[in-house]
C-alpha cells in the first residue's frame, strides 16, 4: 500500500521541536497540571497521527504522556475523531 503524502509529512519526524519545547513546560498536560487550549489542539492531532498513520510515539515520550493524560478525560474520549458521527471506519 502506498503511503500518502500526508503520512510522509507527519512521519518520521512527528515533532522533535515540539517535544523539546514541551520539555520546559509540560507536567501532566502540555502547559502544566491543568488542561489548556494546547491540549485541546494537540490531543486530536496525536490521535490521528497514531490511529490513521501509525506514527511511533515512543520517540516522543512527553507528547505520549500528555496524550495519555488527555485520553483519560471523558471530554477527550467523547471528542475523539472515531467517535464523531461522520467518522470514517
Amino acid at each position: 500500500m502506498k503511503k500518502s503524502l500526508l503520512f510522509l509529512m507527519i512521519s518520521p519526524d512527528f515533532s522533535p521541536a515540539l517535544e523539546k519545547l514541551l520539555s520546559h513546560f509540560a507536567c501532566r498536560y502540555a502547559t502544566g497540571n491543568e488542561v489548556s487550549m494546547a491540549d485541546v489542539f494537540l490531543a486530536p492531532q496525536i490521535a490521528v497521527a497514531t490511529s490513521r498513520f501509525n506514527v511511533d510515539m515512543s520517540k516522543f515520550p512527553i507528547l505520549s504522556k500528555i496524550y495519555e493524560s488527555c485520553k483519560a478525560l471523558p471530554e477527550f474520549q467523547a471528542s475523539l475523531p472515531v467517535r464523531q458521527p461522520d467518522a470514517v471506519p
